[in-house]
């Protein structure tokens, strides 16, 4: 009888989670979900006609770009089952970068500076350490996304909801000895390779003439850790979370296959939309532990992926914006952890035309000697 009252429990949290992710889904994306229904027919319109994918494969590509990184980690109490709207949103300081760079022949490379920080505004915020690699590869077919982010000292970006009485005015509350640690690969195929390019919208080598869509499966791998030297949740918050939700340490081994659908919308010949999001669940392992708790266990997890960029195109000039994101929540029984991990990218780039590589498909015939 004991036995079957725990498979019941199990199963009811299990169903519960599932509840609560589709719930979320359901609140926080149905946005994107009506835009996709709009632009999904507008891209098999375009789909039916010749191709759209014009390539630069002559040119030299001089870009220079403004960026900003950040990884965000949001606490929300549960109770009964369900998330609840109130959150502690812990966010770091974080400084621009501009970089300068160059590509040709599918190949990149490029430099980036940080910039120094609003003097005010780090007075405010506090300062954040961080390591912030990620690397990017948009091939015609597959593509991934690699990052490694290890971020320590972070502020409550809203303390009016998790503080009673809070003065705004002043400093944020700060946690110097919270740190977060990401590293995760994402892997995509594109079903619809022929009519869309995601280089198209981030690479900028090609240049897409036709709006165009495509299916996107990807397939996802990481982990995610999060400690400090008390609870997560700050003392005398005005937000009541569960005894057993104040954990210290926690680390997250993820793994999902995601399916998505991302389109280019041309407008006037040069201008385009990129829209593009994946969303499903997935499998974790939790390690999560406490002063008094040490809990262990799998669970179903959401995760999101979602890339969008809007700019101009040109034979020549190509300028816009860029944002992509891969947010995650972590969903344990008294409390539900989110990341989001944010790129936000400005840039201008000028194509130049060369002969370098005239005859010559890859670098490596352009070293092959001269047969006599």
């Amino acid at each position: 009888m004991l036995l079957l009252k725990v498979k019941f429990l199990k199963k009811m949290r299990f169903q519960s989670d599932c509840i609560f992710i589709f719930q979320l889904m359901k609140d926080v994306q149905i946005s994107f979900y009506i835009t996709f229904l709009f632009v999904t027919i507008l891209s098999f319109q375009g789909s039916a006609q010749e191709e759209s994918i014009e390539g630069f494969e002559d040119y030299f590509l001089v870009k220079t770009e403004i960026n900003n990184r950040s990884l965000h980690f949001s606490i929300f109490p549960r109770s009964d089952g369900k998330t609840l709207n109130e959150k502690i949103i812990y966010s770091p300081s974080v400084s621009n970068t501009f970089g300068i760079g160059a590509n040709f022949k599918r190949f990149g490379l490029s430099f980036n500076f940080k910039l120094s920080q609003d003097s005010e505004l780090k007075n405010r915020q506090g300062e954040s350490d961080y390591l912030d690699f990620q690397f990017r590869s948009f091939g015609k077919k597959l593509g991934f996304d690699v990052y490694y982010q290890n971020y320590q000292g972070y502020f409550i970006s809203n303390p009016n909801e998790v503080f009673l009485n809070f003065d705004n005015s002043g400093t944020l509350p700060r946690r110097d000895d919270l740190r977060i640690q990401n590293i995760s690969t994402n892997i995509f195929y594109v079903f619809n390779s022929d009519r869309f390019s995601y280089r198209a919208a981030f690479v900028h080598d090609e240049r897409q003439v036709k709006s165009a869509g495509s299916f996107i499966l990807t397939g996802s791998l990481g982990y995610f850790h999060a400690s400090a030297d008390s609870s997560f949740i700050p003392p005398n918050t005005n937000i009541e979370f569960q005894p057993t939700a104040f954990f210290n340490t926690s680390d997250f081994y993820t793994l999902a296959l995601t399916p998505g659908y991302a389109c280019n919308l041309i407008f006037f010949k040069n201008f385009y939309l990129n829209l593009g999001l994946s969303a499903l669940l997935g499998l974790q392992y939790q390690e999560v532990k406490s002063d008094i708790l040490n809990e262990t266990g799998f669970n179903p997890f959401f995760k999101g992926i979602f890339r969008t960029g809007l700019g101009y195109n040109g034979k020549t000039w190509v300028t816009g914006l860029s944002l992509s994101g891969d947010i995650q929540a972590f969903t344990m029984d008294f409390v539900q952890y989110n990341s989001t991990n944010l790129n936000i990218s400005l840039f201008l780039a000028y194509r130049i035309k060369t002969n370098l590589m005239k005859g010559k498909k890859t670098f490596f015939d352009l070293l092959k000697k001269k047969k006599k």
